[in-house]
């Protein structure tokens, strides 16, 4: 049986991926009023994070795409169920890795758009937004969690992918 690529984040980069990507809102409601921009826009909205989902979903939204591993900061949450996702799936995802078992299932989930779909993360969902900053269509949106400021809402355009894409070479491959 072949073994799956683990792409390890550097030491010398885990400075970089403690700064947001995009803008941060604070407030929920700030947020709330985003997110209908841009589901207005009929844009790709995707969210990565298990607090992000519950807020988006409490506006009554379904995003495009989900990433979660039932926890916030490290700690488990309650369970509960994402509704209404077209399609759900498991990956594995160690914590300070981006796995090719999850890169084969974000690319699926950015194919299979419009159609909805939440990855259930075995591990850690914290940098699978980097692939999804090149593997969505530009002008699509991603909102993730910045620990203890609020959420990042983030388009994505060329300029972010082509640095989400270098940033990603930089990572070391391993076999998982």
């Amino acid at each position: 049986m072949t073994q799956l690529k683990l792409y390890r984040l550097p030491e010398t980069l885990r400075k970089v991926f403690k700064k947001p990507f995009g803008t941060i809102y604070k407030s929920t409601a700030a947020l709330h009023e985003k997110v209908h921009e841009i589901l207005e826009k009929r844009l790709f909205l995707v969210v990565v994070g298990d607090i992000s989902l519950r807020t988006v979903q409490s506006f009554s939204v379904t995003p495009h795409i989900a990433v979660i591993d039932f926890k916030a900061e490290r700690s488990p949450l309650p369970p509960y169920t994402p509704q209404a996702f077209d399609h759900a799936s498991r990956v594995y995802n160690p914590p300070g890795y981006i796995s090719e078992e999850a890169l084969k299932a974000l690319f699926q989930a950015v194919k299979a758009l419009p159609a909805t779909t939440c990855l259930i993360v075995e591990g850690e969902e914290d940098l699978l937004a980097l692939p999804l900053f090149f593997l969505l269509p530009r002008g699509s949106y991603v909102i993730y969690g910045q620990p203890k400021e609020g959420a990042v809402v983030v388009e994505v355009t060329d300029q972010l992918a082509n640095e989400a894409k270098r940033l990603f070479s930089l990572f070391e491959v391993v076999e998982g």
